[in-house]
């Protein structure tokens, strides 16, 4: 008896199946459905160290200068002075000053560090930012790197960092903060 095709029912996809798509890394966050794509050249390389330096400093911004305004907001509902517990306004001055500081701090550490990023087919350098979204740094002729900064290893980041600049004929440049050993990776000289 000849052996017959045998149909294997697939189930209908749900459309929660089609919201993200998994990226080459499993490591790292998927990315949603829509985001920018572009054939990867090179693998995702993360940035583990820039990462964590980038953290850890975000939060020295982030809980000194909080610490300073609940000592002095203790300070000022402790006063023996009514008009000066009463007072509202310090407070919110120097909670107003906090926020300048972490939003400061925010843009200086990890507004500016990538997670992860790959080079694709066309040359562009398509990089995961603090949140998770994919964005693409267009590339071309002319375009170079310039380390500005380096930071060697101390208690606010576990390796080598480097602050690169990357300046592309017509578009407006941007400042990365990137480990050492991925320089190369990104702009080859």
């Amino acid at each position: 008896m000849p052996e017959r095709p045998v149909r294997i029912p697939r189930t209908p996809r749900s459309p929660q199946a089609n919201e993200y798509t998994e990226t080459a890394e499993p490591d790292l966050p998927p990315r949603r459905a829509g985001a920018p794509t572009a054939e990867a050249v090179s693998p995702w390389i993360s940035n583990r160290g820039a990462i964590s330096r980038s953290v850890r400093l975000f939060f020295a911004f982030l809980i000194i200068p909080g610490a300073l305004w609940g000592f002095f907001f203790l300070l000022e509902r402790t006063s023996p002075d009514p008009a000066l517990r009463a007072d509202l306004i310090g407070p919110a001055v120097m909670g107003g000053i906090w926020l300048a500081i972490t939003v400061l701090g925010f843009v200086l550490t990890l507004r500016r560090t990538p997670r992860a990023f790959h080079l694709t087919a066309r040359g562009d350098l398509v990089y995961l930012t603090v949140f998770g979204s994919q964005r693409i740094q267009r590339l071309g002729d002319g375009a170079r790197r310039v380390i500005r900064e380096h930071y060697s290893p101390n208690p606010l980041n576990p390796s080598d960092v480097d602050l690169v600049e990357i300046i592309v004929p017509g578009l407006p440049r941007c400042l990365w903060l990137v480990e050492s050993q991925w320089v190369e990776e990104i702009l080859p000289r």
